[in-house]
């Protein structure tokens, strides 16, 4: 190729890959924030792209407005204090204006996955988000020995005050939650990059939109959710709030935390035994703590049917995660009793009984539970399975 053929191919291809405006006279509703079409997880195949200025493409562009001279670093999103090498930028700095940064990644060639934040950093304030990247094969969730395919929940009724009806593709990936109350209908939408291989499901995002709720975008490495952000965006001043995911050396999940919520787990023998919920810097502040004791009863369903039964949601996972096997091992059993500290402390105590009586009268594949406090019998709540 002509020498001067190729250097104006380049130039344009730096053109494209980072730009910006200076306006002297622009006002800023803050230091630093997105612009356009704000995506808080995104997701790289192991491929990876060329150098910065190269050849190639960059793996995506992230564009964002900054109030004074900014800079963008990566860091590996379960160590920040290490920087993520194999993210590069076509720039790492610039001055005040309007931004257009080309992103690239080095190849993966190893078979874990792993995750980086990507931080804008203006005038003391930053912004951020959450880069996947793919490992040389799927990694798959880790409940796969736990589940029996013969019980995939189609419907739970809790005592005919509340009934939650789950959906799925073709290929058994929930695509849809539906909660009915008597005061309306509460409908989840799921859209992941979810994917059926050989050895199961793997996933790296998922997208879950409802009409009562604000967004939720789950980052998922390894078979397991590392990073969650709730909120539809962070341009113009709206703000993702992200909440992070620790598990032990069991792969099972230990704490969710966030600027408003923290959750901390404690296992047992491969059991979920008790967690303590800590919110007092939210709106409606919560501080408790549960623990639970643990019977025979296997809790393997296709999903992990201890949150939807027995404990209360951990502030943050509604419903979705532990319906996809998101939140690492699950526990080996559904709880035998129930106590809460500081609310109720009387001690709930759980029977189950294979099959659910329907409304005909028959009885169908499914599973039942009942709740009881001493003597006076509680809830009844009905696991219909797929036929």
């Amino acid at each position: 190729m002509n020498k001067k053929i190729r250097t104006i191919i380049i130039s344009a291809l730096a053109l494209l890959a980072t730009t910006s405006c200076s306006d002297d006279n622009k006002e800023y509703p803050a230091d630093t924030y997105f612009t356009g079409t704000f995506n808080p997880v995104q997701v790289v195949s192991a491929s990876g792209t060329k150098e910065p200025g190269g050849a190639g493409a960059a793996a995506f562009n992230v564009t964002f407005d900054a109030a004074g001279d900014w800079t963008i670093s990566a860091h590996d999103l379960f160590n920040p204090s290490q920087t993520a090498n194999w993210v590069k930028f076509f720039t790492n700095s610039g001055k005040e204006g309007s931004h257009l940064i080309g992103v690239y990644a080095d190849a993966n060639t190893s078979p874990e996955e792993r995750a980086a934040t990507v931080e804008v950093n203006c005038k003391g304030t930053s912004i951020s988000f959450t880069l996947i990247q793919q490992a040389t094969a799927p990694v798959v969730n880790p409940n796969l020995s736990i589940i029996n395919p013969a019980k995939t929940v189609i419907k739970i009724d809790y005592s005919g005050t509340h009934i939650r009806n789950f959906t799925y593709s073709s290929g058994g990936i929930l695509t849809g939650i539906e909660d009915i109350f008597s005061s309306g209908d509460f409908n989840t939408t799921i859209t992941s990059d979810a994917r059926m291989t050989p050895a199961g499901m793997a996933v790296n995002k998922v997208v879950v939109t409802s009409n009562q709720m604000p967004n939720t975008t789950f980052g998922v490495v390894n078979g397991r959710i590392a990073v969650a952000y709730k909120g539809n965006d962070a341009t113009l001043g709206n703000i993702c709030i992200p909440h992070y995911y620790g598990y032990n050396a069991s792969n099972n999940l230990t704490n969710v935390s966030s600027i408003e919520t923290t959750l901390d787990l404690g296992w047992t023998n491969g059991n979920l035994t008790s967690f303590k919920i800590d919110r007092e810097n939210h709106s409606n502040p919560i501080k408790y703590t549960q623990t639970v004791t643990y019977g025979n009863e296997l809790n393997d369903a296709n999903i992990d049917l201890v949150w939807f039964l027995n404990l209360t949601n951990p502030g943050f996972i509604d419903g979705v995660a532990p319906a996809m096997n998101l939140m690492g091992v699950r526990s080996q059993n559904l709880p035998a009793s129930v106590s809460e500290a500081n609310i109720f402390p009387d001690i709930i105590t759980y029977t189950y009984s294979d099959g659910v009586t329907d409304a005909n009268g028959n009885t169908v594949p499914g599973l039942t539970m009942t709740s009881n406090i001493g003597d006076i019998v509680g809830d009844v709540v009905k696991v219909y399975y797929a036929n």
